[in-house]
């Protein structure tokens, strides 16, 4: 696997976010000061951040773009991830958590709290993304 992007200076990553449109016509943005790291496999596309996962198969996606400033909440495609090791956002989406058997653990929309689960690996499911978070 090829790595994207390894790492953002700090300057440079103010106010900026790499933007991944998918075929669908999706997009996902992901904040640069957190540093997000892309790999490419022979037929998936995986960025990592801290605390989340997120996996697309090559296939799928459009394109992948530096921005600067954030973009507008109004636009329906845009879809905004995060996860503090406390909580997932994903303003505007019914969110469900699985453990790693599958088993649905708890749902919300818009946030989920996951300060009451324990230790472990979960999927989280927003938006027609799974995404897996280590607690």
């Amino acid at each position: 696997m090829s790595a994207l992007m390894a790492g953002a200076s700090t300057a440079m990553a103010e106010g900026m976010s790499l933007k991944v449109t998918l075929n669908d016509g999706y997009v996902r943005t992901f904040t640069l000061t957190d540093k997000p790291v892309v790999t490419f496999g022979a037929t998936d596309m995986k960025i990592t951040a801290p605390g989340a996962e997120v996996t697309y198969p090559r296939a799928d996606v459009r394109n992948i773009t530096f921005v600067e400033g954030s973009l507008s909440v109004t636009d329906r495609f845009v879809t905004n991830y995060y996860y503090d090791g406390m909580e997932f956002r994903c303003e505007g989406n019914a969110i469900a958590v699985c453990d790693m058997n599958g088993r649905l653990v708890m749902t919300g929309r818009d946030r989920v709290s996951t300060a009451s689960l324990p230790t472990g690996i979960y999927i989280i499911k927003a938006n027609n993304t799974a995404i897996k978070i280590i607690k």
